[in-house]
């Protein structure tokens, strides 16, 4: 995406495009805003582990410090 500065599924649109194919356009849109919710969903589930993780953590190092 970075390298191309476009989004894989959808293509580049010149600034001169004489036509667009808006049905195209829109389900290439649709296809990477699902791409985003998948990876913000997992990345949810990974921030909830480390939370936990942190939290038992915490719980034995405050047990060591007593």
């Amino acid at each position: 995406m970075y390298a191309n500065s476009f989004l894989p599924n959808v293509d580049p649109t010149p600034e001169d495009a004489p036509t667009i194919n808006i049905s195209q356009k829109i389900s290439g849109m649709l296809n990477e805003l699902e791409h985003a919710h998948i990876y913000i969903a997992q990345m949810n589930q990974d921030m909830q582990q480390q939370r936990e993780t942190i939290a038992a953590l915490t719980l034995r190092l405050e047990k060591l410090e007593n």
